[in-house]
């Protein structure tokens, strides 16, 4: 064999591997799963920072829930003037399962929502009132009628507050004529199921926001 055809024969070896390493390294990058993943796992951590932006920005840590004489069962009240003196958000007087007329239905909820998702995507904002259906045996209104004649969608409202250490939402309620702050975690132990995200009518602050966002946004395109 001669020198002349071994170097040929390495050559060639030499074009193969570079050529099967090429091609595979062209496939990963053109690869629409690999991509489709690299895509949702840099998604997913960017989520992560915003949230945990949003633990610093609504830290609920120093927030207590305002001891107001409301009277018995009255959270529709309580909610509404908590909303006003903690967060400059001003709601409509009105029953809490009428508030869905009264004001503006920010958000239905879906079974497979989490608060973490709903803050993280800015729908649920600190001064928001969230609808609860509570189990029957724990109200007597469950029977009643809203504004249009409908049998109530949910009979208790709550504020959402904010974030605790534990990346946990809090929220200010009145129980009967207990009020208090109490966690997401919560819920399983009152039987609670959000149904609706209410916000004021105008809500000046979030406009302001949206406002802000497009102007930035149109000097980047300017």
């Amino acid at each position: 064999m001669t020198n002349k055809y071994l170097a040929r024969m390495l050559l060639g070896t030499i074009i193969s591997l570079t050529g099967g390493l090429y091609q595979s390294n062209l496939s990963k990058e053109y690869n629409p799963d690999i991509r489709v993943k690299q895509n949702f796992e840099r998604m997913v951590v960017e989520k992560d920072d915003i949230f945990n932006q949003k633990i610093k920005e609504q830290s609920s840590d120093e927030i207590n829930a305002p001891q107001y004489n409301t009277p018995k069962e009255y959270c529709s009240r309580y909610a509404r003037v908590a909303a006003e003196n903690l967060f400059g958000k001003k709601y409509s007087w009105d029953d809490a399962w009428n508030l869905r007329y009264k004001d503006k239905i920010e958000h239905y909820f879906r079974e497979e929502d989490s608060f973490k998702e709903l803050i993280t995507n800015n729908i649920l904002r600190q001064g928001m009132l969230v609808g609860i259906k509570q189990p029957d045996n724990k109200t007597s209104h469950e029977n009643d009628k809203d504004l249009e004649g409908n049998k109530v969608k949910y009979t208790h409202i709550i504020l959402y507050a904010g974030l605790n250490d534990n990346g946990e939402a809090e929220f200010l309620h009145q129980y009967g004529r207990k009020k208090e702050k109490i966690s997401e975690k919560d819920f399983e132990k009152y039987g609670f199921t959000p149904k609706e995200i209410i916000a004021p009518k105008e809500d000046n602050e979030y406009l302001a926001q949206v406002k802000e966002s497009i102007n930035k946004f149109s000097k980047k395109i300017n």
